[in-house]
C-alpha cells in the first residue's frame, strides 16, 4: 500500500519492515543450502577419485596375476608359493634386472604380492590366511620366507567397527585389519631428482615466504590418496546343500577374494591413541570387494 504525503508517494515503515523480513527469510533459505551443496560436491569428488583409483588397482592386480606370476624357488622339499609383480603408482621399490623368479627372496619389495594358500585340511574361515599389502616392516621377514605357520600369525592387529584397536587375533571376525602402511599415490620414485615427495605435475606455485626452493602448493588432490588391499582364497560351493556356502565347503586355490581400501591423508607416523582408537585419517574411506581368478 502506498501512502501520499502532499504530492509524494511512499511506503509505510511497517511495509518496509515486512519486505525486509520476507527478503531475509528468502536469503536465509538459499544460504542454508550452500553447506549441504558444498559437502555433497566434495563427497562427489572424493567418491570419483576413490572409484577411479580402485578400478586402476584391480586392473593392476589382474594384469600382474595373468602376465607376471612366478613361484618362489625355495629349497627342494620346502613350501613353494606363487606371487606376482604388481606395477602401479604408489609402488616405491624399483623393479630391477634381477631374475623375476628371485624377486621374492629379497625382503621388503612392495611390488611382490604373495598369493595365499592353505593346508589341504583347512576349512575354518577364521584360520584362513589373509594377506595385506603393502607389508609393514615388522612383517617382511614372514613374507620373504613364507610358511603356513608364519603367515597365520600375521593378522595380529585388528580394529573393531568403532575404530578401536585390538592387538589379539579376532576369532569372531568382527574386527577389521588396521593398515599401518599404504601405497602413497603421486610420489617421486627417484628422490634424488626432487627432494619433494610429490611429483611435479601435481604441484603449483611456491608457498609465499618459503623461498625459491621451498614448499609448493598441491594443485591436484590426487596425492592425498593412498590404498592398500588384502587377498584371501575364496570359498567355493563343494558340498550340499548347493547354493549355500557353509564351513564344510572348501577354499579355492584359483579364485581369490580381493578387498581394496582407499585412504585419504594417510599418515604412517600416526599410532593409535591412548584409548586404543585409530586416528581418523588412517581409517579407509572406500572399500571395494571383488573376486579374481588365476
Amino acid at each position: 500500500m502506498i501512502r501520499k504525503f502532499g504530492q509524494r508517494a511512499a511506503f509505510t515503515l511497517l511495509e518496509i519492515l515486512i519486505a525486509i523480513v520476507v527478503l531475509v527469510i528468502g536469503i536465509t533459505g538459499i544460504v542454508a543450502v550452500f553447506p549441504t551443496a558444498i559437502k555433497s560436491g566434495n563427497q562427489t569428488v572424493v567418491d570419483s577419485y576413490a572409484s577411479l583409483i580402485t578400478q586402476s588397482v584391480v586392473d593392476g592386480i589382474n594384469v600382474g596375476i595373468r602376465e607376471a606370476r612366478y613361484r618362489t624357488n625355495v629349497t627342494p622339499g620346502a613350501e613353494s608359493w606363487d606371487y606376482f609383480i604388481f606395477e602401479h603408482d604408489g609402488v616405491q621399490d624399483d623393479i630391477t634386472d634381477t631374475t623375476p623368479e628371485q624377486y621374492f627372496t629379497v625382503a621388503g619389495l612392495d611390488f611382490c604380492i604373495l598369493l595365499p594358500r592353505g593346508q589341504a585340511t583347512n576349512k575354518d574361515k577364521n584360520r584362513e590366511i589373509i594377506l595385506h599389502f603393502p607389508c609393514p616392516a615388522d612383517k617382511i621377514s614372514a613374507r620373504a620366507n613364507p610358511t603356513i605357520a608364519a603367515l597365520t600369525n600375521l593378522n595380529d592387529e585388528v580394529v573393531n567397527p568403532d575404530g578401536r584397536v585390538r592387538t589379539v587375533a579376532d576369532p569372531g571376525g568382527s574386527g577389521i585389519f588396521q593398515f599401518r602402511k599404504t601405497y602413497l599415490l603421486g610420489r617421486q620414485i627417484d628422490k634424488t631428482k626432487n627432494p619433494n615427495p610429490i611429483r611435479d605435475e601435481f604441484l603449483g606455485e611456491l608457498i609465499p615466504g618459503s623461498g625459491t626452493s621451498g614448499e609448493r602448493l598441491i594443485k591436484d588432490p590426487y596425492p592425498q590418496y593412498s590404498f592398500g588391499f588384502s587377498i584371501r582364497r575364496a570359498r567355493i560351493d563343494t558340498t550340499a546343500p548347493r547354493g549355500v556356502l557353509t564351513v564344510a565347503d572348501d577354499f579355492s586355490d584359483n579364485l581369490f577374494e580381493v578387498k581394496v581400501k582407499i585412504f585419504r591423508n594417510f599418515n604412517e607416523g600416526m599410532v593409535p591413541a591412548g584409548n586404543g582408537l585409530v586416528p581418523k585419517n588412517n581409517l579407509w574411506i572406500h572399500e571395494f570387494v571383488t573376486l579374481i581368478s588365476t
